[in-house]
């Protein structure tokens, strides 16, 4: 269950980067943008082209899939790296595979595609982290 008033401090609290080194950490958050959205705003939609990566600073999101809610996120978890993960191997297959859906306000931390693409290239241990959370995204949207 989602604590209902979490919130982390930077982009580098969030569970996927938890193995990050101090230096790691630093560089994900000068390649961040904090930003504030109200409930009911899309952070995401299924079937549209994936332009960042998002890591919940505070808040509650709503993970729908084909119109049925499989998953809620909050601080700490993050959404967006599957599209932008395919953005890069092929821009014709990026599209998102899932809505996700502000339920309180929020604050969420972001990277654009070029900011995602710099992780990738400068932190090859979060890169692979990054890739193993797709993957298991993937399949967990397969299976809904």
């Amino acid at each position: 269950m989602i604590d209902q008033n979490p919130t982390i401090t930077t982009v580098a609290d969030a569970a996927i980067f938890v193995h990050c080194t101090p230096k790691q950490a630093k560089r994900l958050e000068a390649l961040s943008s904090i930003i504030e959205v109200k409930a009911g705003y899309e952070l995401t939609k299924e079937g549209r082209l994936g332009l960042e990566f998002g890591v919940i600073i505070d808040g509650i999101a709503t993970v729908s899939v084909a119109g049925n809610d499989v998953a809620t996120l909050g601080a700490g978890d993050h959404y967006g790296e599957v599209a932008l993960l395919k953005r890069l191997e092929d821009p014709d297959r990026a599209v998102r595979i899932a809505t996700v859906t502000a339920s309180t306000d929020m604050r969420v931390a972001v990277m654009t595609v070029q900011e995602f693409a710099t992780v990738l290239a400068d932190l090859p241990e979060v890169a692979e982290a990054v890739r193993r959370a797709a993957q298991e995204r993937c399949a967990l949207t397969d299976a809904a």
